[in-house]
């Protein structure tokens, strides 16, 4: 049996779930990341670059303390079960976009650079992620001692 939920008021659709079993973790992911996408939605609507935009920066950053406790997250579903496919990519592409916009609104942002480094390390591409990830890391100790 399904019923409907309202999820917020920036919900123009009623939600379905499952009447029976608690929230799943894709709808948590998405509650989640709503705020950031509201906030980016406001900042563009008034004509503000994102990077400008305390509220968006805010809200990521909540996002992205929400990580520590829903690390699926940054999974995809196909992904984020005990036995994923081998040789998929494990980011999920919304975590992903939405990392990269803001982090490349702000390239000297330490807490936006680390995630993005978390983000790069869980595609699953070896060669790939280890070379990204060092990159990230010497950006990241550089900009630690500038500041």
């Amino acid at each position: 049996m399904w019923r409907k939920i309202e999820v917020s008021r920036f919900a123009p659709l009623p939600v379905v779930s499952p009447a029976d079993g608690p929230e799943g973790p894709m709808q948590r992911c998405l509650e989640a990341r709503r705020p950031v996408y509201h906030a980016i939605a406001t900042a563009v609507s008034l004509g503000r670059r994102l990077s400008d935009s305390p509220r968006v920066l805010a809200q990521m950053y909540k996002y992205v303390r929400q990580l520590d406790t829903m690390p699926y997250c940054r999974l995809s579903s196909s992904s984020s079960s005990a036995y994923p496919l081998e040789g998929t990519a494990t980011a999920t592409p919304a975590h992903m976009h939405l990392i990269h916009t803001i982090q490349s609104t702000s390239p000297e942002d330490p807490w936006l650079q680390a995630e993005w480094g978390r983000t790069l390390n869980a595609v699953g591409r070896t060669q790939v992620r280890a070379s990204y990830c060092l990159i990230y890391v010497y950006e990241i100790m550089a900009i630690g001692s500038i500041h």
